[in-house]
């Protein structure tokens, strides 16, 4: 429900809401299992995208690229070109003028959008419902509700085994982050090295994405468990402790601050005039006040707007969401 009203009132295209309530409906039903089998089915996911993309995205590409040089060197030294190779020419060819399209098509989809979202409120509503049919009909909700499902029944055999809790040993949880993020950040690296060259060349970030995500993710759990058995470390998320008690209110209190306040050509119109660096400082400014206020927040009340919302629906009541005051001491003691 809170997924849906994400998605069609506050406009937001990128909810996860409904995907995660989707994906924990999959993965409720595989709750009974030993924690084993969990990891292996939530890791086949990812092996399948490794597989998978792997071999359809990357491999493939990158031999027909490198038949396409030969046959093209062939051709050059005056050598006679086979059948095969000029269907695989061909081919390239067709594929090329497909991408060349789909490139020039993408550029006056920027040119749409960058209008729609500076011009009127009905532009913009316009835009942001477009993009959730887009992904709606082009298959985007089952990939992700793939990939979250995946990462649940991982999450559930890490519960289960006492390591989200922090029950293992402070040498395992040390292990565990390396191991993690030396699969995970060396992925990143390339991925973001890949990403950022706007090229056609094949990149292996499309079939190790999701693999680099789950191992990035495992090996913060391992760094968090490791801060929380310090003092130091205790000290320094103990401030994040009130955004996890109001995770969901921050969630769509960003959607409000980005969407309908700082973006949009009805509200301060920063859309299109921050580079790279500014959208950074931008981010991280949202996040620094949005943990500030989860933290003033929990001081005076017992539970968040959103959460509160959730839960009284759940409950059938309203729930009190201020903080109990005790009567003052008048002094008197009596006896039990």
């Amino acid at each position: 429900g809170f997924g849906v009203v994400h998605v069609f009132i506050l406009l937001w295209p990128g909810d996860i809401l409904h995907t995660y309530a989707i994906a924990a409906m999959v993965a409720f039903l595989f709750r009974r299992m030993r924690p084993r089998w969990l990891i292996t089915i939530g890791l086949v996911a990812a092996v399948a995208q490794l597989g998978g993309a792997g071999y359809f995205a990357y491999y493939q590409t990158l031999q027909e690229q490198t038949r396409v040089a030969e046959i093209g060197a062939a051709r050059a030294a005056g050598r006679p070109v086979s059948g095969d190779d000029r269907k695989l020419l061909a081919k390239v060819a067709t594929g090329n003028a497909k991408r060349a399209k789909s490139k020039a098509e993408a550029r006056a989809k920027i040119v749409a959008e960058d209008k729609a979202r500076t011009s009127s409120f009905a532009t913009w509503a316009a835009m942001q419902w477009s993009i959730t049919v887009y992904l709606e009909t082009h298959g985007f909700e089952l990939l992700f509700v793939w990939e979250a499902a995946s990462v649940m029944l991982i999450g559930a055999a890490l519960y289960k085994l006492g390591i989200l809790q922090g029950a293992r040993s402070r040498g395992f949880y040390l292990r565990m982050t390396l191991i993690a993020y030396a699969v995970a950040i060396p992925l990143r690296i390339v991925g973001a090295i890949e990403q950022t060259r706007f090229d056609d060349a094949p990149k292996t970030m499309w079939a190790t994405v999701e693999v680099a995500r789950e191992a990035m993710t495992i090996g913060h759990v391992g760094a968090v468990c490791l801060l929380l058995g310090t003092g130091f470390g205790a000290t320094l998320l103990r401030p994040f402790i009130a955004a996890g008690r109001a995770a969901l209110s921050i969630y769509i209190l960003q959607t409000i601050v980005c969407l309908w306040i700082l973006f949009p050509p009805f509200g301060l119109a920063l859309y299109g005039t921050l580079g790279w660096a500014g959208l950074m400082a931008t981010a991280l400014a949202i996040n620094i006040a949005l943990l500030l206020l989860a933290n003033a927040y929990v001081r005076r009340f017992d539970i968040a707007p959103v959460e509160w919302v959730w839960r009284s629906l759940v409950e059938g009541r309203a729930l009190p969401w201020r903080k109990a005051t005790l009567p003052p001491f008048s002094g008197e003691l009596r006896p039990a």
